[in-house]
């Protein structure tokens, strides 16, 4: 199958201010991030001791953070964490909220321009919840609501750390924007090594322990397998994305049903790290991270539940993303 390059783009200090202040009304310095985490070839081999490159820019202001990818990604967001809403939109507000700003920034010309790259609506969910407690009754808040697109190539979801979502607050405010899509081209031919029927087989060894902690889990359905491509998180200096077979699945708890996207890498190579990093996953119950070392830190875990979920499962998982004076703290329960 062809693989995808990545194209990466060339940004000045004043076109990444001038983004920082048109679309996310932000001020502050230009800083470079720089990542010494490399993605080989078109099998997605994996390795962290490479050489540093400039991977980005950031633009900081108070708990206001903004990073431009070279290769086409963005992302910001609040550091503080969110405060109990006075007047959370509702589901339908928050769609329109979303897609506005989406267009807003595609607008401004920072989407991909690959015309085989498609960015659609996916699902609404709640983001972020906070629980109040007077000493007798524990109160739940939900804090955020994530409005959730997934980027397609050729009509084929593309998987890993590559989507767009966006966490609406109180009143509508946007408190992060994640703009994980990649600039593309076709690139050289990859050959597939592992087959359907292998795949299969990995995708229940890998997701299997996964899947049951999904409260009330009774059974998993595959409604469709086709080949897409997977992207790590921007953090890393990856030159293409590589083949991954794309599983199409229901999943069916007690909480209700869920239609998410898993995958299986395509290719033993990168299959081999897969199953290195599912051992790894057994070994992090709980991560803390600030700072600077966030961008060289997260690389593991996002590389860890990337390679066990797409994202639209992570978020119907109980995964926790806590921030707070710039500490991060992951929480699997």
């Amino acid at each position: 199958v062809p693989s995808l390059r990545i194209i990466e783009r060339s940004f000045t200090e004043k076109a990444i201010l001038a983004i920082a202040r048109d679309l996310f009304n932000l001020t502050g310095d230009v800083s470079p991030v720089y990542s010494s985490l490399h993605c080989l070839g078109v099998n997605g081999s994996l390795y962290s001791d490479g050489p540093e490159e400039l991977v980005g820019y950031r633009v900081r202001s108070g708990e206001y953070e903004l990073i431009v990818y070279k290769s086409g990604a963005i992302r910001y967001s609040m550091m503080g964490a969110p405060k109990i809403p006075s007047k959370l939109p509702s589901f339908s507000q928050a769609k329109e909220i979303s897609e506005n700003f989406l267009q807003k920034v595609i607008n401004y010309g920072l989407a991909p321009k690959t015309p085989l790259i498609e960015i659609r609506f996916s699902n609404v969910t709640i983001g972020a919840e906070a629980i109040i407690s007077n000493g007798t009754v524990d109160e739940k808040y939900v804090t955020l609501l994530l409005v959730v697109f997934d980027v397609l190539f050729n009509g084929t979801p593309l998987c890993g750390e590559i989507g767009v979502e966006v966490s609406i607050g109180d009143c509508g405010e946007i408190y992060e924007f994640r703009a994980y899509w990649r600039e593309v081209e076709i690139g050289e031919p990859v050959k597939i090594t592992v087959s359907p029927e292998e795949a299969f087989e990995r995708f229940r060894e890998m997701h299997e322990t996964m899947i049951a902690t999904k409260k009330g889990a009774k059974k998993v359905v595959i409604n469709d397998v086709r080949l897409s491509y997977f992207a790590y998180a921007p953090i890393v200096i990856q030159k293409y994305l590589f083949p991954v077979y794309l599983f199409n699945c229901t999943i069916y708890t007690d909480e209700g049903v869920f239609c998410r996207y898993l995958w299986v890498s395509a290719t033993n190579q990168s299959m081999e790290i897969s199953l290195s990093l599912l051992k790894s996953w057994k070994k992090y119950r709980q991560i803390l991270f600030a700072g600077e070392l966030e961008e060289k830190i997260s690389y593991m875990v996002v590389s860890i539940v990337s390679t066990l979920f797409d994202d639209r499962l992570l978020n119907s998982m109980n995964f926790i993303r806590l921030k707070e004076h710039n500490i991060r703290q992951l929480v699997f329960n």
